[in-house]
């Protein structure tokens, strides 16, 4: 529905097998989406009427910081991720 913001959804398989998001993390994720949503990729604007669902995140040991994750999901294009908040699988 217009007007209703968007939805973020951070449940993803995690790489390699066996590895697994901390909390933090995932709460990292989801706030570095949404601040990449926020500041839009095309003159700041803000991206609306959406949803964003994380499908697989790889780890790197040591290196996966939260701040790591958060600026990796800060910068993804959401031009190449989104579908309209209503047609999201």
């Amino acid at each position: 529905e217009r007007g209703a913001g968007g939805r973020v959804e951070v449940a993803p398989r995690v790489l390699p097998e066996g590895a697994a998001l901390t909390e933090e993390q995932r709460r990292a994720i989801e706030l570095g989406i949404r601040g990449g949503l926020e500041s839009g990729p095309l003159q700041g604007g803000a991206v609306l009427d959406l949803a964003v669902r994380l499908r697989e995140v790889e780890l790197f040991g040591p290196a996966s910081t939260p701040e790591a994750l958060a600026a990796a999901a800060k910068a993804l294009n959401p031009g190449c991720l989104i579908l309209p908040s209503d047609s999201a699988p």
